[in-house]
This record gives C-alpha cells, sequence and structure tokens, in this order.
C-alpha cells in the first residue's frame, strides 16, 4: 500500500493539543519528532482514499507550517520511523524493545518486544508511560485486567507480565486487535481475549474486573464514563487507570470523575498529560 507523507513544523506548545484533535478525528498514522533545538516535526501518512481536509484545516488552525510530501510505501515510512527510535524504558525495570530482529536483554530488568506498525506506536508517548506507571502501584498478579482502547495492547501485555489471570484488550479498531494478538505472540504470551469493541459498546460478559485500564483522550474517556456497563464492570475493589488527559482538559476531567461518583485515588502528571488511579465510591 502506498501513502502520502506529509510534513509540518508545529508550534511546541500547542503539541500536546494536536495530538488530542489528531486522535479526536480517528487519525492513528502519524508521529512527531524532536530534534534539538528544532520545532517539533509532524509526519502523517495517508492513503489515496483518505480525507485529509479536515485534518489540514485543524493544523493550520493551530500555526503548523508545512513543509513537503512524498509517496512512500508502508515499508518505507515504517523504517522512516524506525531510524528514529531506540530501546527505552517505559517504567521503572520495563524496557521496550521496538526492533523486530534484534534481542535486546537488560539485567534485572522486564523487556516488551513492542514492533511498531501503521497506525500504532511502541509505548514512548508520555501518555502510555504514565499508564504504565500508574498500573505499575497497584496490585497485579492473580487479577482480571481489561484494556479498553488498547493499540498495541502495551498495557495489556504488560498487566499479563505481572502475572494477570485474565486480561481483556478492547479497541474499535481491528487492526488494533490483530496487533494486539501478534505482539502476545511475539513476548510469548497466547492467553489475551482480543477482540473489537466500540469502548465497551459490544462487551456483553458480565463479569467483574479488577483492574480496568484506559488510555484515551479526554473526549473519548468522558464518553466511557457515560455508559453504565462501566460501573457493571466494577466490584468495590476495582481500581480505574485513566490516562490521556491533558492540561486543558484537566478541570472538566476532574468535574466528569465527581459527577460519575469517581474518587480520585492517585493523580501523577507526565510533561502536560494527566493519569489517574481511581475508584468507584
Amino acid at each position: 500500500m502506498e501513502f502520502i507523507e506529509s510534513l509540518y513544523l508545529i508550534p511546541e506548545a500547542s503539541e500536546s493539543e494536536l495530538y488530542e484533535q489528531l486522535l479526536a478525528l480517528e487519525f492513528h498514522n502519524f508521529y512527531i519528532e524532536h530534534i534539538k533545538d528544532k520545532q517539533p516535526l509532524l509526519k502523517m501518512y495517508l492513503t489515496a482514499k483518505d480525507d485529509d481536509s479536515k485534518i489540514v484545516t485543524m493544523l493550520k488552525r493551530y500555526g503548523a507550517e508545512f513543509v513537503g510530501s512524498e509517496t512512500l510505501v508502508e515499508l518505507d515510512w515504517l523504517k522512516s520511523w524506525m531510524d528514529t527510535l531506540e530501546e527505552f524504558e517505559l517504567t521503572t525495570g520495563v524496557w521496550v524493545n521496538p526492533f523486530p530482529d534484534t534481542e535486546f536483554k537488560k539485567e534485572g530488568a522486564l523487556v516488551l518486544n513492542i514492533v511498531p506498525g501503521t497506525a500504532f506506536g511502541t509505548g514512548m508517548h508520555a501518555t502510555t508511560q504514565l499508564a504504565a506507571t500508574l498500573l505499575e502501584r497497584l496490585p497485579v498478579a492473580s487479577k482480571k485486567v481489561v484494556d479498553i482502547g488498547c493499540g498495541t495492547g502495551i498495557l495489556a501485555l504488560l498487566a499479563k507480565k505481572r502475572g494477570a489471570s485474565r486480561v481483556v484488550a478492547l479497541d474499535e479498531d481491528p487492526l488494533a486487535i490483530e496487533k494486539t494478538q501478534l505482539i502476545f505472540k511475539r513476548n510469548g504470551e497466547s492467553e489475551v481475549e482480543a477482540m473489537t469493541s466500540d469502548l465497551l459498546h459490544d462487551w456483553h460478559d458480565e463479569t467483574t474486573f479488577d483492574l480496568i485500564v484506559a488510555n484515551i483522550i479526554f473526549e473519548v474517556l468522558d464518553a466511557l464514563l457515560d455508559d453504565p456497563k462501566l460501573k457493571r464492570l466494577s466490584h468495590r475493589n476495582t481500581r480505574l487507570v485513566f490516562s490521556g488527559v491533558s492540561d486543558e482538559k484537566l478541570s472538566r476531567m476532574l468535574n466528569s470523575f465527581e459527577r460519575h461518583g469517581l474518587e480520585v485515588l492517585q493523580h501523577s502528571k507526565l510533561e502536560p498529560w494527566n493519569g489517574f488511579i481511581l475508584r468507584f465510591t
């Protein structure tokens, strides 16, 4: 498949909001490259059938400057992306290896092999690192965990590696489910229940979970809170890990927690992003 790579210089102050807006437009084929002493560079990859008019309008609104474009096949743009990557520490003692043909070992560390693919990252974004850090603060062994909006499945995989007895991964994108299943197999894990679902819309199992994880943007988290299924999946000791709330949306998110009867047990920040450990009161 061919992609059109479009490059935009973006104001650093607008980066978090642009990230949110791209996801709100259900566009995932992008990453933001950071080069020392230069503006962040947004790299977007669109197919011939993609309508980018809304995206372009939004980018102009935030002062993005178009640099240029060229046509690439998928493997070319993935290689371009992977040339900017390196092994990194997701959270204390947990490392991510993004390379498919390289074995990475670090004494005493848990290594997750997360190879990027179309529309998916490796966990480098601050919201994923924040969610992983919060998850590390909770007991996971022998717990039942659901990851809503799983993407690559990195948080679901982390829960499984920490001994979760049951892991469910949900995402509205079938490619995300396929990617999650592949990543579990690549990491020697086969027991993941991964299925396509728009949040909880297509999930009908009445079993409750000990941990509910959602690393998605504010608007989607707010929609998730409006779903009565969320509370039905919880029991009195269930903990919810929410991440993906920008500073600009923080007060609205806190109001939504209060409105839906959620108590904030922990609130952590990483860069301009906020994450929470919650429970229903």
